[in-house]
């Protein structure tokens, strides 16, 4: 136990004997007897307990407190350099794809351009004929032949007046929006 919290005794004195004559002035009191030593009980001063335990348990709650707000504080900043780590991982991901992307687009440029068609076309065999490009028009199935001439049904080769706009050719190829 430490010397703080030890109960106190008072000093064990020994007792004044009355002087063997009382002096005339101090009046006898005679309701007070003398006491021997031995009889004397002692009398243990305790300090005040509550107090210093009150404060332990403070203290103790205290430091509690504070490991907790500490502890916390560390998951917090764990969870959150975990979030920035995956969220480095993403934007990585992202410049990845849109470096892969803008790649795809210089390829896709360099295949369609026309001197690749013209070399790639040589190098199957096609050929641009000496004459040019020859057009064949092909002739609707209502069609009638009378001995050497051929008719046609006017109705068949002449395509129905319609206004197409620039926004409906790209929603699909002309011969779509021109046929009922």
């Amino acid at each position: 136990m430490s010397p703080a919290l030890a109960p106190a005794t008072a000093p064990h004195r020994a007792p004044r004997h009355a002087p063997a004559t009382a002096p005339a002035s101090t009046p006898r009191r005679s309701h007070l007897k003398l006491v021997a030593p031995s009889q004397t009980p002692r009398v243990r001063v305790r300090a005040a307990i509550k107090p210093k335990v009150s404060r332990r348990i403070a203290l103790l709650i205290g430091a509690g407190v504070l490991f907790a707000v500490l502890f916390a504080v560390a998951v917090l900043q764990t969870q959150n350099v975990a979030g920035q780590m995956h969220l480095d991982r993403v934007q990585q991901d992202i410049s990845d794809r849109q470096a892969q992307a803008q790649a795809l687009r210089l390829e896709s440029a360099a295949l369609t351009s026309p001197e690749r068609i013209v070399t790639e076309a040589e190098r199957l065999g096609l050929t641009v004929p000496a004459g040019g490009p020859t057009f064949i028009s092909t002739v609707p199935s209502g069609t009638t032949s009378t001995g050497d001439a051929t008719t046609v049904d006017p109705s068949l080769l002449a395509a129905p007046e319609a206004e197409v706009s620039l926004d409906e050719t790209a929603a699909g190829s002309v011969d779509a929006v021109l046929t009922p």
